[in-house]
């Protein structure tokens, strides 16, 4: 009875051995060696990875290589922040020094307005004088907003004499014809102070009488010629430039009503030149030339 209960057993046992597994004991012994073999080469390729990963936390490349670039890179831009930065400052220091100017200059026309008004009381109307006084005020208010403010040179040209110079306007350009006055200006003062100032004054200047000292009228021999601008007369194909020049012949007055637009092509002309002294020299040039004029003499 005990064996036949054992057989028994068994038979029961294999029988829920057959309802519990689906493979049999060759499959399973298959599967496992392939789970092995998966798992060997799971291992093995992560533990690759995270060599390599912790090899690639470890490397500096990536710092040394940004690094180098900022110290190839980061100078060079550096200097020129540097520079700029300097440029920056030295324009504000020439736009204070001239907006002082114009202040100054400001104040001095207010006074000169203050003296006219004066000499208008007691002397009559000086309309010409106040409307020219009103424009320079209306122009530095303009100039108050241009950015090129430090461009303007506030000077006042003082006549040093005339000189003779030959013009031919059917070889020479308006530029050609400029620079032989302003040669013949400069061999006028080879042998004084003033050689590296003068210059020839320009057609404008002798017809506005903006220049002190000038003459009131052309006592010379030969017509007196300005420089460019508005410096051309009328049309003249043969002229290099196409046109006669504007000049002042003999015995006519310096101003608006003694300019002619017909001289050339070949003359004799006059240049007038002029040496540029700034605000303060000229105050001074005149005080000194008054005190000269009214000292007593010997």
């Amino acid at each position: 009875p005990f064996d036949d209960r054992e057989k028994v057993d068994a038979e029961v046992s294999d029988q829920k051995y057959k309802d519990s597994v689906t493979n049999s004991p060759e499959k399973c012994e298959e599967e496992r060696v392939e789970l092995e073999h998966a798992w060997r080469k799971a291992y093995v390729v992560v533990t690759g990875l995270v060599t390599d990963t912790g090899k690639e936390c470890k490397s500096t490349t990536c710092e040394d290589t940004v690094e180098e670039q900022r110290n190839t890179e980061l100078p060079p831009i550096h200097a020129e922040r540097t520079d700029l930065v300097e440029k920056v400052r030295q324009a504000q220091k020439e736009l204070q020094e001239v907006q002082e100017k114009v202040e100054s200059l400001d104040s001095s026309i207010t006074k000169v307005q203050q003296q006219y008004e004066s000499i208008q009381a007691q002397c009559g109307a000086v309309e010409e004088g106040s409307e020219y006084l009103e424009k320079v005020r209306k122009l530095l208010e303009e100039m108050r907003l241009c950015p090129g403010l430090a461009a303007a040179n506030f000077t006042i040209p003082h006549f040093s004499g005339f000189y003779d110079v030959e013009v031919k306007l059917t070889q020479d350009d308006d530029n050609a014809t400029d620079a032989k006055l302003l040669a013949g200006c400069q061999r006028m003062a080879r042998d004084t102070a003033d050689v590296d100032k003068v210059r020839a004054a320009s057609h404008t200047e002798v017809l506005e009488r903006v220049i002190n000292g000038l003459p009131m009228k052309n006592e010379g021999r030969a017509p007196i010629m300005g420089t460019c601008p508005n410096c051309e007369g009328k049309s003249y194909p043969g002229a290099q430039s196409k046109h006669l020049r504007n000049c002042f012949n003999e015995g006519v007055e310096l101003n608006k009503n003694g300019t002619t637009n017909a001289c050339g092509p070949a003359i004799h002309v006059q240049a007038v030149c002029v040496v540029d002294l700034s605000l303060v020299d000229h105050v001074a040039a005149q005080a000194n030339a008054t005190s000269t004029t009214a000292a007593p003499s010997r």
